[in-house]
């Protein structure tokens, strides 16, 4: 059996659906012929048409005597109601179930004795004009076809009296049935589609179905009820499970698919006639909208027009009401110009030269100020226009959609809502910026008063000093008073020749400052003026735009009109689209029905059930028919009291708009006098400040230059006194020397005499008593309780186990070289190559004087030479950066890393950023840097040669061959400044605290160095790893407490030993007798707290507050406390602060217990690699080794600058730069605050500072650097 016949229905049924009656009950309609299936096989009828006209085939019945004659006509310019709605159907995507033209036709039908029923059907027919065809066709789906029925002249729409009285839905239910299989009777459940018959209505018209061949009508004769389609339904269903069991049994391959595609061309055709029931209520939707909104749009013509008077009224007011205000602020205007100008002359008169750049910044902001006043104004005016627009936008939306005006209306009063509050709210904010400025202004001035007041302290402080040092100083006049009375001449005319010039820039200032001072007052005049152009052009623009607005909204009443004609045609278009989306959506609904089948087939069983109350149903209708007519009424209505209320709200938002604007203008006059107001004061106090900074600044150079010359004078008797303890000690050495030397010749001879058990007896007894007596000088340097601790280590937890031996290295002798064949110390002036290298496309060209040897008996030759770098323009007479070849100063940075052996820089730009050394050719610097040896370096017989002291020997070799060489080589061997890193700055310090130093002449002697002075002008120190035997100490001081970090775990001994440390570092910084620079002692209590601890924490904050000035986020920096009212950073929590740094290094970070520490190798002897430099470590150490070595306490004392820091046998660097960053934790940020503070108790000028979150690395600020070196250089300070 075909799969057409599985959905055969009795025609009485069908018939009586669409007429309401059953003719006869015998033949049978195919439902796939209904919805135009195109893949029956019973069609038997087709007929030949054009494009545009569908084909159309018969429904045949059983045999009916000759029809009345029936006509279809084409309703031309008849008015349409909803029923009768153009329905516009995607082309080629629905059948077309009317004819073309009017056609009339006399039908006389025989009676055949059975005929398989057929449908209509649009089968397109090719032509040779394509495009004639295409219109022919969308004329055929486009004008809707009327059936005439001439014995009651009933009009009705086929496709429409059909689809109205029929709903026709495919749809899936189980049936069970019995069928046998291998011989017995088996019940299986099958899912089976069927079509429902709803009855909408009742109906005796006749179905007409047009064509171009016959027309048959079939009239019912008796009235369908539900008993009789539920009866239908249920046989129909029967027969169908009797045929799919029937079909299951038997069927093939390609049947299963045959029936596949009838059931997916069925379902398309019922959602195609869904579609089209759908496409006719649509439309008579969319006539029902165009009306709604062509009435709207002209109540929004009305509305609009109605607005606009109403705005042209209320700007007329606030127009008249902004003139009498601004005539009012122009009064006062005038009158706060002459308050400003009486004011500015009283202030001139307290003005002094330094008023001019007060003056001119004060300017500045002013023009800012304005610039910025009327950037907000501009900003305003153009937000108002952006808000206009954007209402008008809004306005044309809801002129375009009016079915959603309530909540368009909702959004645009809450969206202006928003927009007085932001604006409100923005309001607030500025004032409330307003009130943090002028706090933080008074702060800034509270601030200046406290800095002004502890700089008047300091000044009172510094002068008690200074009287002091003045006392000291006469008292040491009064030694030499001849030659210091021809100084005081030359020194008097010298003041007095910079007096005369001091009064002569006064003078000049003072001129140039009344000047200035008529320049501004002309410069407030004319600003004046031009704010008063200003408002007029101001009034200009808005009576200017008042008129464009007018001539803009009749242009856009005109546009409104053009407007409504594309309207149209927009909605003819998207009306288009509609229809092509719907198209889209079918075919989504056609890949859905698989899903929906489900939920259909629950709603069938639901529907069966409700069948009951069917006709209850078919009665509410009506009920709800006469609802829908008096809910059109209401919503009519409704649609008035819209109207009426959105043009009260309209009304009510231009007066708020009004009310707004006006109240916007009022403020921003206040504000604009406010602000004038506070110029004014801020410009009389900027004055007092200005003249009070002058007249400070004035005294303190003063005072600089008193003390500048009193501290020359201390300097020369100070070199005096070092010249003559530095002959004194010469000659205590020398004697000391032959002294020594006839000690041991006797004690050689005596121990050859001995037998050899009393010589071994006596060696060990020697040996016990020198290093008893080493250990004593060692201690003498420390605090007490490094003595204490030898007798109370058993009683402190800590990790000592057994007694060591503690023993101290013999001081061994410099190591010699051969001597046989010297090298030339002499600077070879020709020995060079030209080099050049670009920075910031700037070349820069200089002469490189590569490995030259400093020393003429090199121990290592690869490690002892020099590089020395030489701007081009000094061999021609020129000069860089106002040096010249005699006054250049010479840079001395060395690679030193770790104590480890050294290279001699070179020039390098790596990814575009310049090395010191390139930096330093730029700048006008001669450039030398050394390479060193190191604490790794061995010579061919295995023993080191470079242990403590090697590096700063090497390096006062090299620092001896510039002063050597100053007068043949370019660059003024005066002004050496030394520059390193971590071991690098450590040794930089060193040189710059043990210059001439007679302990590192024999060291300097056996190298064959030349003979000349080895004192630096200055030092830069990064991150110096320096004071080595307290640095253990102080890093517990910092650390203890924090017992792990990522690269450090701890045990119980490691924290014994770090509370040891601890405990000794509050003793060592009270000895050093330290003072901060006013005067303020430097001590800390036995908890480790005090003003040392302090003043550590003020260089933190500092670089807290630099940085966060510099706009550094430092959300992550937890440990800063801020002030709560002003939002700098007051203090830091140290706990937390370390915390936040943590140790990188176990307790001993430096002197290590298991003595392998770099500075434990550093400390090594000629022959053994590692040796201890602390007492403390020494008798806490963990090897193995039952004795304990300690490194002679001379070379210890060697490697430390706070040895010779004021120290009368060294000359020491009067400049110092020293930086360590507060992210750097290899060693305690107190060491090297330390020494830069005894520098700085010295009286030597000493640049400390902490950069904040920085690492351990230098050279990160070469360009601060360099100033600060061009600064110490040129002016001495």
């Amino acid at each position: 059996m075909k799969s057409s016949r599985k959905r055969k229905v009795t025609a009485a049924f069908f018939a009586a659906a669409a007429l309401g009656g059953v003719a006869h009950a015998a033949p049978t309609l195919n439902m796939n012929d209904l919805v135009g299936s195109n893949t029956t096989t019973e069609s038997t009828t087709q007929a030949t048409t054009n494009v545009g006209a569908p084909v159309v085939r018969p429904v045949v019945t059983q045999p009916t005597p000759p029809i009345t004659q029936t006509t279809v006509v084409t309703q031309q310019q008849a008015p349409v109601g909803p029923a009768q709605v153009q329905q516009t159907v995607p082309m080629q995507t629905q059948p077309v179930m009317q004819a073309q033209t009017v056609r009339q036709h006399t039908v006389t039908t025989q009676a055949p004795p059975k005929v398989t029923p057929l449908i209509p059907r649009v089968r397109p027919v090719p032509v040779t004009d394509t495009a004639k065809a295409l219109s022919q066709q969308h004329m055929a789906v486009s004008q809707p076809q009327y059936v005439v029925n001439k014995q009651t002249n009933a009009v009705m729409e086929p496709t429409l009296a059909m689809h109205s009285l029929m709903n026709v839905q495919r749809k899936t239910e189980p049936v069970t049935v019995q069928k046998q299989v291998d011989g017995k009777q088996q019940i299986q459940t099958t899912q089976v589609q069927r079509t429902p018959v709803v009855v909408q209505e009742q109906s005796t018209m006749p179905l007409t179905v047009a064509n171009t061949t016959t027309t048959k009508p079939v009239v019912a004769k008796q009235k369908l009820t539900i008993r009789d389609i539920q009866r239908a339904e249920r046989e129909r269903l029967a027969q169908l499970a009797a045929e799919e069991a029937a079909q299951q049994a038997g069927t093939s391959q390609v049947d299963q698919q045959m029936v596949a595609q009838k059931q997916a061309e069925a379902q398309r055709q019922a959602a195609i006639l869904g579609e089209q029931q759908r496409q006719m209520a649509l439309q008579a939707e969319q006539q029902r909208i165009a009306q709604q909104q062509a009435e709207a749009q002209r109540q929004a013509a009305m509305q609009a027009e109605q607005q606009r008077i109403a705005q042209q009224q209320a700007e007329a007011q606030r127009q008249a009401a902004m003139q009498a205000e601004q005539q009012r602020a122009a009064q006062q205007a005038a009158l706060r110009a002459e308050q400003e100008r009486i004011a500015a002359q009283q202030a001139e008169q307290q003005r002094i030269a330094a008023e001019q750049a007060e003056a001119q910044r004060q300017a500045a902001e002013q023009e800012r100020l304005r610039i910025q006043a009327e950037q907000q104004r501009l900003a305003a005016e153009q937000a108002e226009a952006q808000r206009q627009a954007a209402l008008k936008a809004e306005q044309e939306r809801i002129a375009a959609q009016q079915a959603e005006q309530q909540r368009i209306a909702a959004e645009r009063a809450e969206a202006q809502r928003q927009a007085a509050l932001k604006a409100e709210q923005e309001r607030i904010a500025a004032l409330q910026a307003e009130q943090e400025r002028i706090a933080a202004l008074q702060a800034e001035q509270q601030r200046i008063a406290a800095e002004q007041a502890e700089a008047q302290r300091q000044a009172a402080l510094k002068a008690e000093q200074e009287r002091i040092a003045a006392q000291q100083a006469e008292q040491q006049r009064l030694a030499a008073e001849q030659a210091e009375a021809q100084r005081q001449a030359a020194l008097r005319a010298e003041q007095e020749r910079i007096a005369a010039q001091q009064a002569e820039q006064q003078r000049i200032a003072a001129e140039q400052a009344e000047a200035q001072r008529q320049a501004a007052l002309k410069a407030e005049q004319e600003r004046i003026a031009a704010l008063q152009s200003e408002q007029q052009r101001i009034a200009a623009e808005q009576a200017e735009e008042q008129r464009q607005a007018a001539l803009k909204a009749e242009q856009q009443r005109i546009a409104a009109e053009q407007a409504e004609a594309q309207r149209q045609a927009a909605l003819r278009a998207e009306q288009e689209r509609i229809a092509a989306q719907q198209a889209e959506q079918q075919r989504i609904a056609a890949e859905q029905a698989e899903a929906q089948r489900q939920a259909a087939l629950k709603a069938e069983r639901e529907r069966i059930l409700a069948q009951q109350a069917e006709e209850e149903r078919l009665a509410a209708e009506e009920a709800a028919r006469q609802r829908a007519e008096a809910a059109a009424k209401a919503e009519a209505e409704r649609q008035a009291a819209l109207k009426a209320e959105q043009e009260r709200i309209a009304a009510e938002q231009a007066e708020a708009q009004r009310q707004a604007a006006l109240r916007a203008e009022q403020e921003r006059i206040a504000a604009q006098q406010a602000e004038q107001q506070r110029i004014a004061a801020e410009q009389a106090e900027a004055q007092r400040q200005a003249a009070l900074k002058a007249e400070q600044e004035r005294i303190a150079a003063q005072q600089a230059e008193q003390q500048r010359i009193a501290a020359e004078q201390a300097e020369i008797a100070r070199q005096a006194a070092i010249k003559e303890e530095q002959e004194r000690l010469a000659a205590e050495q020398l004697a000391k020397e032959e002294a020594e030397a006839a000690v041991k010749a006797q004690a050689e001879a005596e121990a050859k005499a001995k037998a050899e058990a009393e010589a071994a007896a006596k060696a060990q007894a020697e040996a016990e008593e020198k290093a008893k007596s080493e250990a004593n000088v060692q201690e003498s340097k420390l605090p007490q309780s490094y003595v204490d601790a030898r007798n109370e280590a058993s009683t402190k937890g800590s990790a000592v186990v057994e007694e060591k031996d503690i023993l101290s290295q013999p001081m061994e002798p410099p190591l010699q070289a051969d001597a046989s064949s010297k090298i030339s110390l002499a600077f070879d002036v020709k020995n060079y190559e030209s080099m050049s290298t670009t920075v910031d496309n700037k070349e820069i060209k200089y002469r490189a004087f590569e490995y030259i040897p400093y020393v003429a008996n090199p121990i290592d030759i690869d490690q002892q030479y020099m590089n020395i770098y030489v701007p081009e323009e000094y061999f021609n007479n020129g000069t860089v950066n106002g040096y010249n070849t005699q006054t250049a100063p010479i840079f001395m940075p060395n690679a030193v890393g770790g104590y480890m052996p050294s290279q001699a820089m070179t020039p390098k730009v790596e990814n575009g950023k310049p090395n010191s050394v390139v930096y330093a050719l730029s700048r006008g610097y001669v450039v030398a840097s050394p390479a060193t040896r190191g604490r790794t370096n061995k010579a061919s017989d295995g023993n080191f040669i470079g242990k403590a002291p090697a590096v700063i020997v090497d390096l006062q070799a090299a620092t001896a061959y510039l002063h050597a060489n100053d007068s043949t080589m370019p660059g003024n061997a005066n002004r050496i400044i030394t520059n390193g890193t971590s071991a690098g700055g450590a040794v930089s310090l060193l040189q710059g605290a043990a210059g001439n130093s007679s302990d590192f002449q024999p060291y300097l002697q056996a190298l064959g160095a030349a003979t000349a002075a080895t004192n630096v002008y200055a030092v830069s120190a990064y991150a110096p790893i320096t004071n080595l035997d307290a640095a253990d100490m102080a890093y517990e001081w910092s650390y203890n407490g924090i017992t792990s970090s990522n690269k450090v775990s701890m045990n119980h001994d490691d924290v014994a030993y770090s509370n040891l440390l601890n405990e000794h570092f509050p003793d060592y910084v009270n000895n050093l007798q330290l003072h901060d620079s006013v005067g303020r002692v430097l001590k800390l209590d036995k908890n480790g707290n005090g003003t040392f601890k302090n003043y550590v924490k003020e260089f933190i904050v500092a670089a807290a507050n630099k940085a966060q000035a510099k706009g550094t986020d430092l959300s992550k920096h937890t440990y800063l406390v801020r002030d709560n009212k002003t939002g700098t950073i007051k203090d830091i929590n140290w706990e937390a602060y370390n915390r936040f740094v943590s140790r990188s290094k176990a307790p001993g970070a430096f002197d290590s217990r298991s003595n392998d520490s770099g500075e434990n190798n550093l400390f090594g002897t000629s022959t053994i690699d590692n040796n201890h430099f602390t007492i403390t470590a020494a008798l806490h150490d963990t090897t193995s080794n039952p004795e304990a070595y300690v490194q002679n306490a001379k070379v210890v004392t060697m490697m430390n600058p706070m040895n010779y820091l004021g120290s009368p046998a060294a000359t020491n660097a009067r400049y110092y730069r020293i930086r360590y960053g507060t992210a750097d934790s290899n060693t305690s940020v107190a060491i090297p605050l330390i020494v830069g503070t005894r520098a700085q108790n010295l009286g030597y000028n000493v640049d400390m500072a902490t950069p904040f979150d920085v690492d351990h690395s230098g050279d990160y600020d070469l360009e601060d650097l360099f100033n600060w070196m061009d600064n110490i250089v040129k002016n001495g300070r």
